[in-house]
């Protein structure tokens, strides 16, 4: 009895395959029936596009960003701004971060002294601080460099004014700010 070596079983193999792929009114291994020239057309040749489009998972992994208070936010404020302490949380159904914290010292131009640094509390329109939002609402609070979140009572912000240590600084009084209103009230 003789042998057919591996490479003959699969030489035939192709050659049957290629066979039956050209049988008349057969169609090819793994395409759909195509329509005979001169037939009625026996379904709709047109694709079902009545679904919703198809979804993609995100090529990167998208962040978990943490919601609430947020004590180590320092440096995230560019070169315009320190910060203290910062939140992110849903306001009137809009997603807010704010930042509390002071401006950074500017330098003064052609002999005129800089400004001195304002403590502040900022407002961003969504998630991120800097960078999502190019213009933050701003306001200042007189008297110190900066601030810092004491407290948080639902959509009232107490505010103190701290040393560069987040130390609050002595014999000043805390500030409320209500973030709903964007109004400072009475504490």
């Amino acid at each position: 009895m003789k042998r057919i070596s591996t490479a003959a079983l699969a030489l035939a193999a192709g050659i049957l395959l290629l066979i039956a792929c050209d049988a008349p009114g057969q169609p090819a291994i793994g395409t759909q029936p195509t329509a005979v020239i001169g037939s009625t057309p026996t379904s709709d040749p047109k694709p079902d596009n009545s679904g919703p489009p198809p979804t993609y998972p995100p090529l990167l992994p998208t962040p978990t960003l943490s919601m609430g208070m947020i004590r180590t936010c320092g440096d995230l404020g560019g070169i315009q701004y320190w910060f203290d302490n910062c939140w992110r949380g849903v306001v009137n159904g809009q997603l807010i971060s704010v930042a509390a914290g002071g401006e950074k010292p500017q330098l003064g131009g052609k002999g005129q002294p800089a400004p001195p640094p304002a403590a502040v509390f900022l407002v961003f329109h969504g998630p991120y601080l800097l960078g999502s939002d190019s213009h933050p609402e701003v306001y200042k609070v007189a008297g110190g460099s900066r601030l810092g979140i004491q407290s948080i009572e639902g959509t009232r912000f107490t505010l103190v004014l701290v040393d560069n240590y987040n130390n609050v600084v002595p014999g000043t009084k805390p500030v409320v700010f209500d973030l709903s209103t964007r109004q400072w009230v009475s504490p």
